[in-house]
């Protein structure tokens, strides 16, 4: 009985560990490009959107999230990748789907409203410490977003 115990949980723990490990491709962005946007300076015209999964907490990259706004997807990111748009200023929607980009897995969205030359800085993770819900959100500290950006690498969406 108790070897019938130990077979069932071992199976149940492959298949959990298993189903969070399922991967969706990644498409980097050129170097020239990714050292320009870690720049962070603003676009005259424009709002500068970065999209920022930070690294550090557990259980949080067992599943990629595509980034995107109104609509469009701008890239894959897992920890400690970033992906970004220059956007018309006014308001928009923000959102992250977590695992299939093509797929309906609505993990969470937002709605902006920024100005030209304004840069906006969006959270993309998983809440409580990496036990919660996958979701977007403002980063609470810019230099927070600026730290992640800095050390991501950059991601653009996959056709």
């Amino acid at each position: 009985m108790r070897t019938l115990q130990l077979t069932a949980l071992s199976t149940m723990t492959a298949l959990l560990l298993g189903g969070c490990a399922s991967s969706v491709p990644v498409s980097f962005g050129d170097k020239d490009t990714e050292a320009r946007l870690k720049r962070m300076e603003p676009i005259p015209g424009k709002v500068s959107l970065y999209m920022c999964r930070p690294d550090g907490t557990p259980f949080s990259s067992a599943m990629q999230m595509t980034g995107g706004v109104d609509g469009t997807r701008l890239g894959t990111i897992d920890v400690s990748q970033f992906t970004h748009a220059a956007i018309a200023p006014g308001p928009h929607e923000v959102y992250a789907i977590l695992g299939n980009p093509k797929g309906n897995g609505l993990s969470g969205k937002m709605s902006i409203d920024a100005q030209a030359g304004e840069i906006v800085y969006i959270w993309v993770g998983r809440t409580g410490g990496g036990l919660g819900a996958f979701t977007v959100d403002k980063f609470s500290k810019p230099a927070d977003a600026q730290a992640c950006i800095r050390d991501g690498k950059y991601t653009v969406a996959i056709p």
